[in-house]
């Protein structure tokens, strides 16, 4: 079955980073693309252009509104998209962690191995320092700790993060 991951991203961080920074980026999701293309999982990935060129288009009383730049009240915005193949739900759920390539920039960057090798952020942050470290919002950074903890991969622990395993080698 195919399932639709959109990608969202803060535009004021876009803004912030360095021509170099922005190619490490844009270098990180076209090789987790093709390891997913690769793996069979991927059927489609695009990127979308920066929302400041977005053009929103609205029909009310049969009478065509448009207007220059994306009509929402949010900190993200849409950047690309992915069209996934998983054999249900909690695969794509799965799938779609990966894609956060967000959340692994910022685990090498904060974390270190505790005396039983887990991995254990090395400082006591809140979401949002995460969130502002690797590009994110605070509202993403809960979303995925979230589904993290659901499913086994981390826990709080002495108002630490720890790992607790790795994603499946096949995500």
């Amino acid at each position: 079955m195919q399932y639709l991951c959109l990608v969202y991203h803060d535009e004021d961080v876009f803004r912030k980073m360095s021509p170099d920074e922005l190619a490490a980026m844009q270098q990180d999701a076209k090789a987790y693309d093709i390891a997913l293309q690769k793996s069979g999982r991927l059927a489609m990935a695009r990127p979308l252009k920066r929302p400041h060129t977005a053009r929103t288009v609205r029909v009310r009383a049969r009478k065509r509104d448009t207007m220059d730049g994306p009509f929402a009240e949010t900190k993200e915005q849409l950047i690309g998209f992915l069209i996934i193949e998983a054999g249900d739900m909690d695969e794509a759920v799965g799938i779609a962690l990966t894609c956060l390539n967000s959340w692994g920039r910022g685990m090498r960057e904060l974390a270190a191995p505790d005396a039983e090798g887990r991995l254990v952020l090395t400082q006591r942050l809140t979401q949002q320092d995460i969130a502002d470290r690797v590009g994110s919002s605070r509202e993403m950074i809960s979303r995925i700790f979230k589904q993290l903890t659901l499913g086994g991969y981390i826990a709080s622990e002495e108002r630490r993060i720890v790992l607790l395993k790795k994603l499946p080698p096949r995500w």
